[in-house]
């Protein structure tokens, strides 16, 4: 069968369900799939395609803008999927949270779970402090991750470490937010977490393109880091990104 026919197997199915899920219409209607501008985020869509995750994880859902577009290019890719959200949404937000781990204001839990629900998408959103929640949630083995949290050096490494738990051999990780300098200097710590990573057991690499925003404190570049397991050659095709550079 193919790739053509099973999408469109895919589509018929998923208009089945918002057909018998009325209410689906609407939100869809209201929210629809949220398109990044940002350039880096080529790489995360096309990955999700390449890949064809059965289950995601997101650490930092926010206002579920990524979750929506993960989900749906999970749906479409395989026509149903398992979506892991962890934040503290904004029951657990508070103005020092804000502004130590250079955050935005999130939705609500129930606000983000409204947006997010869709037919053949099974969507758990666990509440609270990340570096409390990753460590006591049962996650099944899940094929992406993507680390989009607190920025504090303190915050993303405890992420990297809770998260290693829910991997297996051919889980992939990104990293938003790997800035230069002028992020760094704003308390971006991604940058000095990536740059730690054993390069002798994970292939990490920097993906191009990255996006430029005019700070006060000057030209902040962010890009994506994406991490693997480092494998011995066996002749097996390599997943390539957008574009990217490899850290050796």
């Amino acid at each position: 069968m193919s790739e053509r026919v099973k999408r469109l197997q895919r589509r018929a199915r998923l208009a089945v369900g918002l057909l018998l899920h009325p209410t689906m219409i609407l939100r869809r209607l209201r929210h629809g799939p949220v398109y990044q501008r940002a350039l880096r985020y080529a790489n995360l869509w096309r990955e999700v395609r390449i890949l064809k995750p059965r289950r995601i994880v997101e650490i930092g859902v926010w206002r579920g803008i990524t979750a929506s577009r993960l989900i749906e290019e999970g749906l479409n890719a395989r026509g149903e999927v398992e979506y892991w959200g962890f934040d503290l949404f904004a029951e657990g937000m508070t103005p020092d949270i804000l502004a130590r781990e250079s955050a935005i204001q999130p939705l609500s839990r129930d606000e983000t779970l409204a947006r997010l629900e869709r037919p053949g998408a099974n969507i758990h959103l666990v509440e609270g402090d990340t570096k409390i929640t990753l460590a006591q949630t049962d996650v099944p083995p899940a094929d992406l991750i993507f680390i989009d949290g607190g920025h504090s050096y303190e915050t993303v490494a405890s992420d990297w470490a809770n998260v290693q738990r829910f991997l297996h051999p051919d889980s992939v990780v990104y990293f938003d937010d790997y800035t230069n300098e002028v992020g760094e200097r704003r308390g971006y710590g991604i940058r000095r977490l990536v740059d730690s990573i054993d390069r002798s057991k994970w292939e990490v690499q920097l993906l191009e393109p990255a996006d430029s925003y005019r700070m006060p404190e000057g030209l902040q570049e962010t890009r994506f880091a994406r991490v693997s397991r480092r494998k011995a050659r066996n002749g097996r095709p390599e997943i390539q990104p957008f574009s990217s550079t490899a850290v050796r």
